[in-house]
């Protein structure tokens, strides 16, 4: 049942996926000023995620956050 379920998953997401694809092309064809912004989005995006990853990353590997003044004796908590 948990392989019919994601096999259907899978199906429905490669669906949204062509249809996406093939109105976002007669979009962009249509709208040129739309073009760079289409393309530039998604590497933004993913440098934004990246760039609050990395952040979050040597926050903790720090020591520094609120977490940690939480639970020591005297913190925010109390």
């Amino acid at each position: 049942m948990a392989a019919t379920h994601t096999l259907a998953g899978l199906l429905l997401v490669r669906l949204r996926e062509r249809i996406e694809s093939h109105d976002r092309a007669r979009t962009l064809r249509h709208h040129p000023p739309l073009r760079k912004p289409a393309r530039t989005g998604p590497v933004i995006t993913s440098l934004l995620v990246f760039a609050v990853g990395l952040g979050l990353t040597l926050r903790a590997a720090t020591g520094n956050g609120w977490l940690r003044d939480t639970l020591t004796p005297g913190g925010v908590g109390r």
